[in-house]
């Protein structure tokens, strides 16, 4: 992957956790859905697009949308640490 590429997907993952330090604004969610898909779609590896889908359906769960239990931050959080990894790698 370019490194202008990765950048670009890094810059992403900062803007997702920007936006859900206020998880229960939903304009905030919606965004950082966007940006989850966006991450997946541009990502020219496939283990990178599998966490950035995962990222996404935790958002989902963080605002709400799962039952019983919705996902933590912390869980979150460790997905997001997985990708930057993985884009640095």
């Amino acid at each position: 992957m370019a490194a202008d590429d990765a950048g670009e997907l890094l810059e992403m993952l900062e803007e997702i956790e920007g936006l859900l330090q206020l998880p229960d604004v939903p304009e905030h969610t919606l965004k950082a859905r966007r940006l989850a898909l966006s991450v997946a779609r541009r990502s020219p590896r496939g283990g990178v697009a599998n966490l950035a889908m995962i990222l996404y359906s935790q958002i989902i769960d963080l605002s709400g949308g799962a039952e019983p239990a919705p996902v933590t931050m912390g869980k979150l959080q460790t997905t997001l640490e997985r990708i930057r990894s993985a884009l640095k790698t």
